[in-house]
């Protein structure tokens, strides 16, 4: 009877093993080293980022702190082309700065609820207050530097443009701030842009300007600020590879709507949704600094104009989660830059088109939020090699540069619940322990999703079984 019953447990067994998902971590492979801590950066809205005038339930400096961002863009990305961090005579900073933008004709200079009519701004966050929420979170500030503006008929002159970057330079450098990245420009090769820029009359400023920054101050690095045509970076390449410390590049979701314009199709999907990175890594391997830096300082699944739906939602979230953790693990991406923790785009109301950013306007997070601290919180030293795709579920792991700590990514695409079998190979320890932190949502448009420690679970003999829930991000955190 014993040995009957003893068959029939392992006849179920074996059964039960059919249905499940196996999936290899192998330890012993690193496909990323140098992993940055908080790697999974923000963009920051300067017209909606200061608290100097109000004190909201929850700050700015606590909910990015919380997210463990590693590096902040400021001021923005496209409003960065009509701003102006101070205004002369630069050396007069004693009762503050005087940031204001170029131009009246240009956004934000049209929007009454930001702009004063003489320029300046009416509650924003100028570049003294950026840099000090920066030292209170210990994250590496990347500074966006106008050079557009002189394109306009009632703006600044070039000579002025690059007088106010060098100054801007020079200000850092005397306040001891320490700005990591100087991007010059944003989306230079931006298809509406390509009209005041070429890549040899873009990489020819970018030569003079940076040139005089350096002058100022020679330890600043300085990049282009590319979406990432490659014509633009080549030309770099060949007048001032010098002068080139990192290169950026821009990754959203376009293109998608065959594929990913619905939940359904979304979760059959397989493709990597990281072109332009890939490009660029491609690209720099084949260039003179191989080693070069890939900053990412645009990224997320914003739609924009395509009707791939525009809120923010567990479905959402769990994409920019496939997004983010592709993007990390290509070998010279040290950050990436969400766009962004608030938009302007809708004024100081909440917007209700919000897939693109991290917080509320009270900095609650929002489903995407929610990734980015997910994702800080458990990254380690290297990216290690898994089984990425099997079926529809998502597999990332990060370990200890010693292999004694091992934190694992699953990630379920499916609107079903999955059974895994993980198996840690190359793994030496013989019994590791993990918290489990949940996410998920009730159903892919689940706007409020649910963030849980549900329990510890045990790898035993480098083998672990555990069931996914639908539509769901699992990460299990090695203590």
């Amino acid at each position: 009877m014993t040995r009957r019953i003893n068959v029939l447990l392992i006849q179920f067994l074996i059964l039960k093993s059919a249905f499940c998902t196996q999936i290899t971590v192998d330890l012993s492979k690193t496909i990323k080293s140098d992993l940055k801590a908080g790697a999974a950066g923000a963009n920051l809205c300067w017209l909606l980022a200061s608290e100097k005038k109000h004190e909201p339930e929850i700050s700015l400096q606590s909910a990015l702190q919380k997210m463990g961002c590693g590096s902040l863009r400021f001021p923005y990305g496209a409003l960065a082309d009509n701003y102006l961090w101070h205004s002369p005579p630069f050396a007069n900073t004693a009762k503050g700065l005087r940031p204001r933008v170029a131009t009246m004709n240009r956004t934000p200079g049209k929007w009454n609820w930001a702009v004063n009519p003489d320029g300046s701004f009416k509650d924003a966050m100028d570049f003294d207050e950026y840099m000090d929420l920066c030292k209170k979170n210990n994250v590496k500030p990347l500074v966006v530097v106008n050079v557009l503006s002189d394109k306009f008929r009632d703006s600044l002159t070039y000579e002025e443009l690059k007088q106010s970057a060098v100054e801007w330079v020079r200000y850092a450098k005397k306040k001891d701030y320490k700005v990591a990245y100087w991007q010059i420009g944003n989306e230079v090769d931006h298809h509406s842009k390509r009209k005041f820029f070429t890549p040899e009359t873009y990489a020819a400023r970018y030569r003079d300007i940076t040139l005089a920054m350096k002058a100022a101050d020679p330890a600043i690095k300085t990049g282009p600020g590319l979406i990432g045509h490659l014509k633009y970076f080549w030309q770099l390449m060949s007048i001032a590879p010098e002068q080139v410390d990192f290169v950026s590049v821009h990754q959203y979701m376009f293109g998608r709507k065959d594929t990913c314009g619905t939940y359904d199709k979304w979760k059959e999907d397989t493709a990597s949704y990281i072109p332009t990175v890939e490009a660029m890594q491609r690209a720099i391997s084949k260039s003179p600094k191989p080693n070069l830096k890939i900053l990412i300082t645009e990224t997320g699944v914003t739609p924009a104009n395509e009707d791939l739906g525009k809120i923010n939602n567990t479905y959402k979230a769990l994409w920019w989660f496939e997004v983010l953790m592709n993007e990390i693990c290509i070998p010279n991406v040290s950050y990436t830059y969400f766009w962004g923790a608030h938009t302007a785009w809708y004024g100081k109301e909440e917007p209700e088109v919000d897939v693109g950013t991290l917080l509320t306007r009270k900095n609650s997070p929002k489903p995407t939020g929610h990734i980015n601290t997910l994702v800080n919180r458990a990254l380690l030293d290297r990216m290690v090699l898994t089984q990425r795709q099997v079926g529809n579920v998502r597999t990332y792991a990060s370990a200890s540069e010693s292999g004694n700590r091992l934190n694992i990514f699953l990630m379920n695409k499916d609107d079903k619940p999955k059974s895994i079998k993980l198996y840690l190979k190359g793994d030496s320890e013989k019994k590791r322990k993990f918290k489990r932190i949940i996410f998920k949502g009730s159903f892919p448009e689940d706007r409020s999703p649910t963030v849980n420690n549900d329990g510890e679970i045990v790898a035993i003999n480098q083998n672990l079984a555990i069931n996914l829930a639908p539509h769901s991000l699992t990460v299990l955190e090695q203590f």
